[in-house]
């Protein structure tokens, strides 16, 4: 809703917070054809709308299947069969999936791009400091019976 038209930096009311803000507080619309070519809420109300959502379950799938798809090239129905043939464990520390703070996840070798299989954060984390190494890997475990 336009306040004052005679000002070149029209005021709107953002129809979330309900606070009247110059134009400059408002996104522009992408492809808007209209005289008002603005969000109908604050950047600022959008920002908070965001980062809302982006903490819901619906977002964190969305993100996931598009990891798993696009840079895994996996499909979810792969993903699943791991999931499951793993019981939904890490494969190296069977901690279940309900029992950690984020999603199980894909291992993969680094040269190959072969995908190995599901692991927590952990376990996923170790092996990437160890650099897939084999070697220093036996080398940490002889360390550790020491």
């Amino acid at each position: 809703m336009i306040v004052d038209k005679n000002n070149p930096n029209y005021i709107f009311i953002c129809t979330i917070c309900k606070t009247p803000k110059e134009n400059i507080e408002y996104s522009i619309k992408r492809g808007a054809r209209r005289v008002r070519n603005y969000s109908s809420s604050c950047k600022e109300c959008d920002k908070l709308r965001l980062e809302k959502y982006s903490k819901t379950r619906v977002y964190k799938n969305l993100a996931k299947q598009y990891q798993i798809k696009y840079k895994f090239k996996l499909s979810i129905e792969d993903w699943n069969k791991m999931y499951n043939n793993q019981n939904g464990c890490c494969a190296i520390c069977e901690i279940h999936q309900d029992k950690l703070n984020k999603n199980l996840a894909v291992d993969h070798d680094h040269k190959t791009g072969k995908v190995r299989g599901l692991l927590c954060q952990t376990c996923n984390t170790a092996i990437g400091l160890l650099k897939d190494n084999i070697e220093i890997l036996n080398k940490a475990i002889k360390y550790l019976n020491k």
